[in-house]
């Protein structure tokens, strides 16, 4: 329940795209929104060390759920995707399922409580 500052994980984002070690990532209840998403997808489209993302509880939505299955189409190493309790639609399970059969490294997706 922190309510992580745009900017603050914009630096974090931007340092994840030299990391090259770090493997989990839990970001839960901080209210990231489709910003945040957007932010951590693109930042994810260069990282492959990440093998665990966690977004539990931050509001990221159908159009944040859409940008993170743009980061899955080209990602080779997460490995576990939970979006779970981000008010998700059905509309969100379109892009994801897509993105989906073009990845070969995602072996959990997590979607409860949407």
């Amino acid at each position: 329940h922190n309510k992580l500052p745009i900017e603050a994980l914009t630096f974090l984002c931007n340092a994840l795209k030299f990391n090259r070690f770090l493997k989990d990532l839990h970001i839960l209840h901080n209210d990231l929104g489709d910003q945040g998403a957007g932010l951590l997808a693109d930042a994810l489209k260069v990282n492959r060390s990440v093998r665990e993302l966690k977004l539990r509880r931050n509001n990221c939505g159908d159009a944040g759920a859409g940008v993170l299955a743009d980061m899955l189409r080209v990602n080779d190493g997460l490995q576990l995707l939970s979006l779970a309790a981000n008010q998700l639609t059905d509309a969100a399970c379109v892009p994801l399922a897509d993105a989906i059969r073009f990845n070969s490294t995602l072996l959990k997706l997590t979607l409860e409580d949407n």
